[in-house]
């Protein structure tokens, strides 16, 4: 069986599969959730420790959580660790080891050792290219995150840990797109947000409700679901994201959320047309991350 193969870049090393249905922000969008929570923290300062933590921010939340999380997402673990297991017949006879006898403990420990180094032979040309990043990322991952501070380095553990689980379980996990798509943006926002400063509840919201409205992008992509639930998942989040930004009191920014907001509904045409899809998330986009980082600098904002 063979192990799947990434079909490109973004597969490869952010996450497993696009975040949004249209490029640049198919690739961009972890990483301007980060910006975006940074910008909400209200602590951003141009110094060169800031600007070395945006850095280190950036790497985390792109390649070495990407690169984590797609290792784990798109290999079928289970699969190719059960799949042509070493025959423990085939392995070669036992040498007697000095002063034990067959069946002993000894014995029976080199036995267990080699049987296992033939079922890593089989399967390591399957497993052996993602167990290395998996482990690689993982590790330099979690020595970025404990450079950020503690609620970097709580978030990264978090993020992992679902990382393996949506490998590990892939028929539940892998298969949700909350799960795929909003989990990581939130974590990026969260993670730039921790970078600079303790996390808050109405940053944390807002990064969730902009997650989610990723979310909703991937179920409009989704021919099988009905158009009016992939427009709720967009709509009603965007219209929370505006309402948090009400009850701050900032009642402009709301206002040019909302209407930027609008769009989602105004473009519905292009959904029914062929190939309006593409156009859709298109024109969609710019929208999105513009309003993303208008609500991320009205959270930060201290007149």
């Amino acid at each position: 069986m063979e192990t799947n193969r990434p079909e490109s870049l973004i597969n490869e090393y952010l996450y497993g599969r696009p975040l949004y249905p249209a490029t640049p922000l198919s690739w961009l969008a972890p990483f301007w959730s980060f910006l975006c929570g940074a910008a909400a923290s209200a602590a951003w300062a141009w110094t060169g420790s800031h600007l070395l933590r945006l850095l280190l921010g950036l790497l985390l939340v792109g390649p070495l959580l990407g690169l984590a999380w797609a290792a784990s997402a798109r290999t079928r673990w289970q699969d190719e660790a059960m799949d042509d297991p070493a025959d423990p017949t085939a392995q070669p006879s036992l040498v007697a080891l000095p002063y034990t006898l067959p069946g002993s403990a000894s014995h029976r420990l080199a036995e267990t050792w080699l049987m296992a180094r033939g079922w890593w032979q089989q399967v390591e040309p399957r497993l052996g290219k993602p167990l290395l990043q998996l482990v690689g990322s993982t590790i330099f991952a979690l020595t970025v995150a404990a450079q950020l501070g503690r609620q970097s380095l709580a978030l990264g553990l978090l993020a992992l840990t679902v990382a393996y689980a949506s490998g590990l379980a892939r028929t539940r996990w892998a298969s949700n797109r909350i799960v795929s798509v909003s989990f990581p943006l939130l974590t990026a926002w969260l993670l730039g947000h921790a970078a600079y400063d303790a996390l808050d509840p109405a940053s944390a919201f807002a990064g969730a409700c902009f997650a989610l409205v990723f979310y909703g992008a991937a179920v409009l992509k989704d021919s099988s679901e009905p158009l009016a639930v992939g427009l709720a998942w967009q709509v009603l989040p965007w219209a929370a994201a505006t309402v948090t930004l009400m009850a701050i009191k900032q009642p402009l920014i709301a206002a040019t959320v909302a209407l930027l907001g609008t769009s989602q509904l105004l473009l519905v045409p292009l959904l029914e047309r062929e190939g309006g899809h593409a156009l859709y998330f298109r024109a969609l986009q710019l929208q999105l991350a513009i309003s993303m980082f208008l609500a991320a600098s009205a959270l930060g904002y201290a007149p």
